[in-house]
Formats: structure tokens, sequence, C-alpha cells
């Protein structure tokens, strides 16, 4: 939609789309649209002289950031880089052949995102950057997405503020997802194949990096089948044999900590305390103020992926904490004294229901009066029972949700019948022209 009124109402020309993985590229070509698949095109074009840009090494490190965390010395960090200069280099030569007047960039953190940016950076062309918010909205930012959006830390800061706040953003009301533009899309055999690809590239064994792309590596096969064998056996069985796991705790006397997939950018890059899962899980269960207890929720897209850890961790200490499977999303908000999470939307979620949040990494909508932030670990025992004793005060939480809605564009880029497209066509203008 972003080229139907683009082309319609702003004279934008062309469109090339830069995939990252076989599905999109397929997708581009069956609609005519003009795409490339950059991880298995570097190299083919030749940096000449009017194209070649000089990078410094902590640029190149800067833009292999989380892959050499992720990776954690598996690939060594002079390899990363190596991948880092090809992709520079490929982006710098394609921008110019091109003739690129703007970028709209759907992250700030992979490599063969961060190369690019770098690339327009040096060539003087602008960056649009865009993600999906809560509640079927989309944001459009001139600085980052995530923890790096402009209005990342801001809001009502007092109550006389927070009256004045009226909501604008009707979205704000979470209303049933509408149908999706790919929902009743039949797909053809080359079109499953490529999925198929595509998940080999996701999941691939590490010394696959020898002859395919290993930044595209989202997790291990390993994990994939345990999820699959919870989700299809493991889930239903407990759930059939045994009762609801909300049932082992009393009403209002939990935290609720909200985890994360582990190989996201939020959590590799903006975790600020807490690099892994283990140390997170364990640090909230030392530190539970006495009397409360804590129920785990995984993340809806990583059920049973985690470290084997996480779930003898939790068994052995199940008289502190659960492992929920069952019970109702909204309902275990609600129910509990607190909601802990590093950054994820579930603290938006926890803010709409006038929650206390304690965030434990960087998001947009910490460092702000409304929740409570750690910033060291030593911090948490304290800064939980805090909250635990002087929740922040409703109507500010309130204050700052209506806020935030404000600020983004109703309306989801996959939603079948697609709402202020012109609105996302001007700020993405907008950004480009700020630059």
């Amino acid at each position: 939609y972003l080229e139907d009124h683009g082309r319609k109402f702003y004279a934008w020309k062309e469109f090339l789309h830069i995939c990252i993985y076989p599905c999109a590229f397929r997708y581009h070509k069956k609609k005519g649209n003009k795409a490339i698949l950059a991880p298995f095109e570097l190299g083919q074009l030749q940096v000449s002289k009017n194209n070649f840009q000089k990078i410094s090494d902590e640029e190149l490190a800067w833009i292999a950031q989380y892959e050499i965390i992720y990776f954690n010395n598996s690939i060594s960090i002079s390899a990363l880089k190596t991948k880092a200069r090809a992709y520079f280099d490929y982006y710098c030569s394609l921008l110019a052949v091109e003739e690129i007047e703007g970028f709209i960039s759907s992250g700030d953190s992979r490599i063969y995102i961060r190369s690019a940016i770098l690339a327009c950076q040096k060539l003087g062309i602008p960056v649009a950057y865009f993600e999906q918010g809560p509640y079927g909205t989309t944001i459009i930012d001139f600085k980052g997405v995530n923890a790096n959006l402009s209005f990342a830390g801001k809001g009502p800061k007092i109550i006389n503020q927070a009256k004045q706040v009226t909501l604008v953003n009707t979205s704000a009301d979470p209303k049933p997802s509408p149908d999706k533009y790919y929902s009743k899309q039949k797909k053809k055999k080359s079109e499953i194949i490529s999925t198929m690809i595509t998940l080999v590239l996701m999941y691939m064994p590490i010394h696959s990096r020898a002859f395919l792309p290993i930044e595209l590596k989202q997790g291990s096969i390993k994990s994939l089948f345990n999820s699959r064998i919870r989700k299809w056996l493991v889930d239903p069985m407990m759930k059939l044999f045994q009762q609801s796991s909300s049932h082992h705790l009393f009403i209002n006397d939990y935290i609720l900590l909200l985890l994360q997939m582990p190989n996201d950018a939020q959590t590799v890059l903006h975790s600020r305390c807490y690099g892994d899962i283990r140390t997170l899980v364990s640090d909230i269960v030392l530190a539970c103020p006495e009397g409360l207890n804590v129920i785990v929720r995984e993340h809806p897209f990583y059920r049973g992926q985690y470290d084997s850890w996480l779930y003898s961790f939790i068994d052995k200490l199940s008289h502190r904490v659960v492992l929920d499977l069952d019970s109702k999303y909204e309902n275990l908000i609600k129910n509990a004294s607190i909601v802990a999470t590093l950054n994820s939307t579930g603290g938006i979620d926890a803010l709409r229901l006038g929650k206390t949040v304690v965030t434990l990494g960087d998001a947009y909508y910490s460092d702000i009066d409304a929740v409570y932030s750690v910033k060291a670990r030593y911090e948490l025992p304290q800064i939980l029972r805090s909250a635990v004793l002087e929740p922040r005060d409703p109507l500010l939480i309130k204050s700052y949700f209506i806020w935030l809605m404000n600020n983004l564009i109703a309306g989801h880029y996959t939603d079948e019948a697609l709402l202020n497209a012109s609105s996302v066509i001007q700020a993405i203008n907008s950004c480009w022209a700020n630059a």
C-alpha cells in the first residue's frame, strides 16, 4: 500500500524491495514488484571508486553488534566484521546504481539492516523507520525503532499534565484483529518451497555458515522441534491431567514476569542488566518480596524453546514460582500485584489495564514516571518492594497510555483494509525532510 499511495499522492516513482528471506522475495516477484534477495547477492556489484566509502573498525563493530553478542564467539568477531563490510560495500553500490532517494527501514539492529542504514548516512540518503505498534497501530519514526524511538522516555510527567490528556487515537480501545491481506491468498507449490527454504535458513545448524548466510539464523533446530512437541503433545496432556496452573497461587499475591524471545534484538541489545533469561528469572525469584510468588509467562512464539534450565528451575522451586500454561492473558495481568518485563509490548498491555510495571531493560515506555525502571541488578529487590508497596498513580498510568496511543497511527501494515495510509506516507515524508 506504500507503493500505491506513494505513487498516487506523493509522486513516488519506483520502489526497490530489499528482501532478506526467500519467502519475501518470492512474494514480491509474484506481485511483479522490483526486488532483490540481498544476502545472496553480496559481491555481485563491483564497488567503483565513485561508490567507495570509508568505514572504520568501530562502525563495522556497530553494524555487527547484534550478531557479535548473539553468536557469543561461536563465530569470530573478525568474520562478522568481514560480513558487515561486504553488506556495506554492496549497499553503497546498490544505492548509487539505483539512484535511491529515500530508505524505509523495518528495523535498526541486524547486520543486513544496519549496514544499509550506515550506507544511507554516508551517501546522504534520508531514512525513515517503521514498525508495528500495539493494538493494530503503525509507528513511523526518524530516529529508530523500539528503545531507539524519538519519543522514548517521554510522556506526561506530572498529574496536572495527565488531567489535560484526552484520547485522540481510537485504537487505544483494542478491537478484534481485522482480516490480514495474506489470509485469503492461496500459496502455490513454489511459494510453499520458498517458505520451507526460509525455515531452513532461520534454523540452520551453526556449521552451515561455510555455505549459507549465517546472519539469517534465528534459532536452533532443537528448539524448534522441542516447541512443536510441547505445543502438540506436552501442553495438551498437562491441561488434560492437571488443574490450571493459575489455581496454584492465590489471587493478587504474585509478580507476573513476561518473558521475551532470547534472540530478539530487544533482548540482545536493550536488556540493560540481563544478557540471558536464566539470570533474569533467578534474580526475580530471589528478589521477590516476602509473601509473594512469581508467575512466569513464556512468549507465545517461543513456548517450550527456552533453555531446559528454566523448566528445571521452576520445577525445583514450584512453591515460589509457576510457569503459567493456560490462564487468560488479560486476567493474569489484572490479578498480578505488579508486572515485570525487559521491554516487552506486554508492558503496554499492563499499563492499559492500570497495572504498575517494572522494566528491566530499555523500552520506549521506560524511564517515565508511570513505570518503575531497573538500571542495575542490585536495585531490583528495592524496586520490587517499592512497586508493590507504592504502586504508580492509576491516573498517571492511564494518561501515559493515552499519550502514547495519540503518538501512533491507527492501522497495521498487514491489514487487508488499510487505514490511514496517507498519514503513514506523510510521516515517512516528514522523516525524510527532517533527516
